[in-house]
């Protein structure tokens, strides 16, 4: 059995205050939020993390929300076109996935891992 090491100190974590904000101009800004978004971050985290990024100076989260809705918008014709495209490559649903999301026992989607 070998004698256990005492564990090593945690490395120092830079203070926030020392490291100069970044420079995002507002067309930035909006597009970093709106990606955010698509990636399944709220509005709420994209505006703690905006704040943070910016050094306090990022927009509020209905600011946010109004980016996204609006993005949403010009994207509809480019979602309802690739819908349609797809619509003849689907071959199988898998229900429980989308409703259940793939938890149910003796599910082959849910085999732990």
């Amino acid at each position: 059995m070998r004698p256990e090491t005492p564990a090593s100190p945690p490395a120092e974590v830079p203070v926030a205050a020392s490291v100069p904000p970044v420079v995002l101009d507002p067309p930035a800004r909006r597009r970093l939020a709106v990606t955010a978004f698509a990636m399944g971050i709220s509005t709420r985290q994209i505006e703690d993390l905006l704040r943070v990024i910016l050094g306090g100076d990022g927009p509020d989260h209905s600011t946010i929300g109004r980016w996204v809705a609006d993005e949403a918008k010009k994207a509809k014709g480019v979602l309802r076109a690739l819908d349609a495209a797809c619509v003849p490559r689907v071959r199988t649903l898998a229900l429980d996935e989308i409703f259940f999301g793939g938890d149910r026992l003796g599910s082959p989607s849910s085999r732990p891992a």
